[in-house]
């Protein structure tokens, strides 16, 4: 989350969440499944940044 308050750009956020799935050793899903999380992790911060 802070590096989705952080920043705006998507590609940097799911390189960043694959990096922590790797390191807590969680099993990586399809891309398509990253990149939701990823986006809804960027529409809470923005939410969160406007509120």
């Amino acid at each position: 989350m802070q590096l989705a308050l952080s920043m705006d750009k998507g590609i940097a956020l799911v390189k960043a969440l694959i990096e922590e799935m790797r390191r807590c050793q969680i099993i990586i899903s399809t891309i398509f499944t990253v990149e939701r999380l990823a986006w809804e992790t960027r529409g809470r911060a923005q939410e969160q940044f406007y509120w």
